[in-house]
């Protein structure tokens, strides 16, 4: 699962599960686990200035075989299994752009700090 910067071009990796499981009638040949709950905030320093924070983005769904191979995937952005490789390789809690390239943390602009502290 991947988290939006609110107002900017910067996205988290907030989460990364596996399980292994066999396809059959008693689990409805389906998977599902539940991950730890992870809080999205999303604030503005006052009415003047734009808002900060994360919002939910996106998610990426492989589905191996025993050998290894990717059977099945479903992802809400292509852009996340066609830079799946990438995005292997970013620890959660990290930052990426839209390639799945790791960033530093987004530091505010300009136009996020007061008039005073420009």
């Amino acid at each position: 699962e991947t988290g939006d910067e609110s107002d900017g071009e910067t996205f988290r990796l907030l989460e990364r599960n596996s399980g292994e499981f066999v396809p059959s009638v008693e689990n409805d040949e389906t998977l599902s686990f539940e991950g730890e709950k992870i809080l999205l905030e999303r604030f503005a320093m006052s009415s003047n200035y734009s808002m900060r924070g994360l919002s939910f983005s996106g998610y990426l769904i492989l589905v191996y075989d025993e050998t290894g191979k990717i059977i099945a995937y479903k992802t809400s952005h292509e852009r996340l299994y066609e830079n799946m490789d990438k995005l292997k390789k970013i620890p959660t809690g990290k930052w990426m752009d839209k390639n799945c390239e790791r960033l530093g943390p987004p530091r505010p602009t300009s136009k996020h700090r007061p008039d005073w502290m420009s």
